[in-house]
């Protein structure tokens, strides 16, 4: 058994991108209270710098998401008093863009705050949001100048005709920005734990949605290099003990 599993690790070496074995890695690390980032390196190297608040802003976030190659960084900082929210993107302690948020039940960042809600180059960033009165929405913003690129919103009569659903606390969870489409996710507030979600590719040139069975499930993770995405997924087919858990066992790993 020994010598079937070393021969399998030495197989898996040996198919591993070349990039693996010869590039560095960087790691951030969050502290939400005081809004300080640190950045570690392979060589043991040490940044920290505090993320910039603009005015009338007191609150930080619990999450930062931390675009390709390590830059830039978006995040929602909020008001206390007023609960106003606003989407600053920023390199280090410099303001490059934001985008002020209507009142909101969640929004992407509660969900995903990956690089993958960027596009390739960091260019533009799209997040989604569940409108306090109701509905929902998805907006592109330029990360340089926080303006709004294009958006989609549960009221688009397109959707009507899709029968995409607008009901009140859907959250519209982004999960990938690759080239000219965004893909994302509806979340129900308060049932961030399911057995399977509703996902659409939301193509921004021509403005079309179709169905995307790309993510069944919030436990997931994408491998940069390849694309590669893999989730933790429930399938009753396989052996289960799903009747000794609150919600549900994911018991399969689904690979896309």
């Amino acid at each position: 058994m020994s010598k079937c599993i070393l021969s399998l690790l030495l197989a898996l070496f040996w198919l591993l991108p070349a990039q693996a074995q010869t590039d560095s890695w960087q790691a951030w690390l969050y502290e939400a209270g005081t809004g300080v980032m640190t950045r570690v390196t392979e060589t043991g190297e040490v940044q920290t710098f505090t993320l910039p608040r603009p005015a009338g802003f007191d609150q930080y976030p619990q999450q930062v998401a931390v675009g390709h190659n390590g830059s830039p960084f978006a995040y929602i900082v909020y008001n206390s008093v007023s609960f106003q929210a606003q989407v600053v993107v920023s390199s280090s302690e410099s303001i490059l863009g934001t985008f002020n948020l209507p009142l909101t039940i969640s929004d992407t960042f509660e969900f995903n705050v990956s690089e993958t809600i960027f596009n390739d180059d960091n260019t533009a960033l799209a997040f989604g949001y569940s409108l306090d009165s109701g509905g929902w929405a998805i907006a592109v913003m330029d990360t340089q100048t926080g303006a709004p690129v294009t958006s989609l919103h549960s009221d688009d009569p397109l959707l009507a005709v899709l029968g995409v659903p607008a009901d009140y606390g859907l959250t519209p969870v982004v999960r990938r920005f690759a080239g000219r489409e965004v893909i994302f996710t509806l979340v129900p507030t308060g049932t961030e734990i399911s057995v399977h979600y509703d996902s659409y590719i939301w193509n921004l040139d021509d403005n079309s949605l179709t169905a995307s069975p790309a993510f069944p499930s919030l436990f997931s993770d994408t491998f940069s290099p390849t694309g590669i995405t893999v989730l933790a997924v429930y399938d009753e087919r396989l052996t289960n003990h799903s009747a000794e858990f609150t919600f549900f066992q994911a018991n399969a790993l689904h690979i896309y």
